[in-house]
């Protein structure tokens, strides 16, 4: 027995064959990069053309549409808050409502109000908004009955005021309801849209 392994591996050794074993893996540490993840643009959608919403998950994706649609209230933006919103609108705070609203309302009083001008477009989010205390809720976890029209699985998305109450007041006459924080109901999915504010 222990001739015929002896003359096997004098047999591999003498044909030439060797065993190449995969170099074993470097070991990892602290300065390795962080695994790629794609950062999600912020493009405007325009009203009468194409986009696409990347989907990596629900709260993802109400986040970064709830930033967009505060950003577009920000700005007054008529056509990007057409975009984002949907045909009928419902009321989140105090209690989530029927969807009822009709959007162009919602549009006009955002973009026309006479407060208009306390609100600066363009300035950073954060000078409004506490980004960084976004809360994510399921919308049936809000309320024991999801009323008709909204569906269990849409996404609350409270975001905290930041600094001056009179701020919060002038926000609060844009979209009736906000009181010490901003809410925008979505509904998730590849026709993501805000369902409520």
């Amino acid at each position: 027995m222990k001739r015929v392994l002896v003359v096997l591996c004098v047999g591999c050794v003498a044909c030439g064959s060797t065993a190449t074993l995969p170099p074993p893996p470097a070991p990892s540490t602290a300065l390795d990069p962080a695994p790629y993840v794609p950062t999600p643009t912020d493009v405007p959608a325009e009203v009468g053309t194409e986009s696409a919403i990347a989907i990596s998950g629900g709260e993802s994706q109400a986040r970064a549409l709830a930033i967009r649609t505060l950003e577009a209230i920000r700005d007054g933006d008529p056509r990007r808050l057409e975009a984002l919103l949907s045909p009928r609108m419902a009321r989140v705070q105090p209690r989530p409502t029927e969807p009822r609203i009709p959007r162009e309302a919602i549009i006009q009083n955002i973009t026309q109000h006479p407060r208009r001008g306390e609100i600066v477009a363009g300035a950073p989010l954060t000078d409004y908004f506490d980004i960084a205390r976004m809360q994510i809720q399921p919308l049936e976890t809000l309320t024991p009955q999801v009323p008709r029209g909204l569906e269990a699985g849409d996404l609350v998305v409270y975001v905290p005021f930041s600094g001056n109450r009179r701020i919060w007041r002038v926000f609060g006459q844009f979209v009736g309801g906000w009181n010490s924080r901003a809410s925008v109901l979505v509904r998730t999915g590849s026709d993501a849209t805000v369902v409520g504010l």
